[in-house]
């Protein structure tokens, strides 16, 4: 997605984007994790590359019999998603991709989450305070029961966690995190 033209036009350059699970712009954050750069071109090449065509030349690619779509549950009385999504709609189409709404009320989409009965969807993540603890959210232990909804699932992810959590000198707990933060950036479980 176009993260920049999303903060220009939808945010109006009121909100820090950042891709750091932990309060932004503190030093628990990587200066390494760059946002992923926007490009319909690269999005159509690695598309192809991983065999995602359009063989019957509706716009929308297929590979082994399967559309190239998916659904994105809108919350009905968010405002800002309610101007993202469809900002979403025309680049994924640009790409060769489907995105349909299904526009929910919160109570439905929580539930669905929590069942893990949806395509995608958008959840607010906000941390003001100084110390994280990622364990129920990210932790692949927490993935039946817990808050991992995602499913994400990665050992060394799971280790910098479990590692976080029994550092008590700063220094090197705020070490951990950023690498922490680099694992994730690079798995992508949250966009």
């Amino acid at each position: 997605y176009d993260g920049a033209l999303i903060s220009k036009i939808v945010d109006l350059g009121l909100e820090v984007p950042t891709s750091c699970p932990f309060l932004a712009g503190s030093d628990s954050c990587s200066p390494a994790v760059q946002p992923p750069a926007f490009s319909v071109d690269t999005a159509r090449a690695l598309l192809a590359d991983a065999g995602w065509v359009d063989t019957d030349g509706d716009g929308v690619r297929e590979k082994d019999g399967a559309r190239l779509q998916f659904t994105f549950l809108l919350p009905g009385r968010s405002v800002r998603l309610g101007q993202i999504v469809p900002m979403l709609q025309e680049q994924l189409q640009a790409a060769g991709a489907k995105l349909e709404v299904e526009q929910v009320e919160t109570t439905v989409l929580s539930a669905r989450l929590i069942k893990r009965d949806y395509d995608a969807l958008s959840r607010v993540w906000n941390e003001a305070d100084r110390e994280q603890d990622l364990h129920q959210l990210l932790h692949s232990s927490q993935i039946d029961g817990g808050s991992n909804f995602v499913g994400y699932s990665n050992g060394e992810a799971d280790q910098l966690i479990e590692q976080i959590r029994a550092e008590f000198d700063v220094t090197k707990r705020r070490a951990l995190e950023r690498r922490l933060h680099e694992r994730l950036a690079n798995d992508q479980p949250f966009l």
